[in-house]
């Protein structure tokens, strides 16, 4: 009796462990910094949304995917939405930013309602080629009154 409880106690813990490990490990791979005088991201892209979250009195994200055009000259970037978005006003799909540290780093910002409500995007993409990428993106509406929502998600690209 004594020995399977034994048994019992050292079979918990190493499953703890074990539990432990595969928490404690990214589920991304580290972004590498690809050289964007070496790779073209110039060019369509077909990407997914998944919505992570939303902080406020705000509807949840919704997922999504289309297409995406990615134009880069020097350091300077556009990202724009062709398909599978909805913006309102027609602004808030081109996103324009930098190449950083191997990252592309782009963002936008409009007045988006006839009450003064402002939103804020912004995207970082990462690359493992010059064919796949994956990246994180936030939104954030402020209206004039201090109502605030933020979504984040995720995003993935190819070609």
């Amino acid at each position: 009796m004594k020995r399977n409880f034994l048994i019992a106690i050292l079979m918990a813990c190493v499953l703890a462990i074990s539990a432990g490990v595969v928490i404690a490990q990214d589920p991304e791979p580290a972004p590498l910094p690809v050289d964007p005088s070496v790779v073209d991201f110039t060019g369509v892209w077909s990407y997914t949304v998944t919505p992570m979250g939303v902080t406020g009195m705000c509807p949840p994200g919704v997922p999504g995917s289309g297409e995406l055009s990615i134009a880069v000259s020097g350091d300077e970037v556009t990202l724009t939405f062709l398909s599978g978005r909805t913006c309102s006003p027609a602004s808030m799909c081109t996103f324009t930013g930098r190449v950083e540290e191997g990252q592309i780093m782009v963002s936008n910002t409009d007045v988006v309602d006839d009450e003064g409500g402002e939103a804020t995007n912004a995207i970082a993409l990462f690359f493992s080629s010059d064919s796949n990428g994956w990246g994180r993106g936030s939104s954030r509406y402020l209206h004039p009154s201090g109502f605030e929502c933020v979504w984040e998600e995720n995003i993935t690209i190819s070609r």
